[in-house]
């Protein structure tokens, strides 16, 4: 620090510790009329037990609020036996996840080529209305031809001549 006029540390705290119980006026006054909003005593002991006592709570403050909330895991360094699995897990789907994404750029990259080779031969021929009903009425027929077949193989494969267990001789 500095000598002001010739005083030196010693006599600025000397003075400072003196006078810390010495009253002062805080007064704020409306600057239009003059009148006198607010008036407050107060003494450097008062003004420094203010300041610590704000610096106290304010820290106590936020330690409690990073203490019992989740903002805790926004700190950098901040970290769990969980959150460092939870980080590793979601790594590796995101990897696999990349993978399935290159391999599925990679198919379709690979259809579209082999698409672009082959000329499609479309089929420009409607149908109407009787015409898909008598391929309906065909496909009946022929279902019910291949059952009456399957019924008479069936029977033909059947042996001719049946005990009758319930006969008595």
């Amino acid at each position: 620090m500095k000598k002001i006029s010739g005083v030196g540390k010693r006599h600025i705290f000397k003075n400072f510790f003196k006078r810390i119980n010495e009253p002062y006026d805080l007064r704020v006054r409306n600057a239009i009329d003059g009148e006198e909003m607010i008036h407050i005593k107060l003494t450097k002991k008062s003004v420094f037990m203010l300041f610590s006592t704000f610096l106290v709570l304010s820290f106590l403050l936020v330690s409690i609020l990073f203490l019992f909330t989740p903002i805790k895991y926004y700190i950098p360094g901040y970290e769990t036996v969980d959150s460092r699995k939870k980080v590793v897990l979601l790594r590796r789907q995101l990897d696999s996840m990349e993978r399935f994404q290159r391999n599925s750029d990679k198919l379709m990259r690979n259809t579209l080529r082999v698409l672009d080779t082959v000329q499609l031969n479309l089929d420009t021929n409607r149908l109407t209305a009787q015409a898909i009903s008598s391929a309906e009425m065909s496909n009946i027929q022929e279902i019910e031809n291949k059952n009456k077949r399957a019924k008479r193989k069936i029977e033909s494969t059947e042996p001719k001549d049946k005990v009758d267990k319930n006969q008595t001789y």
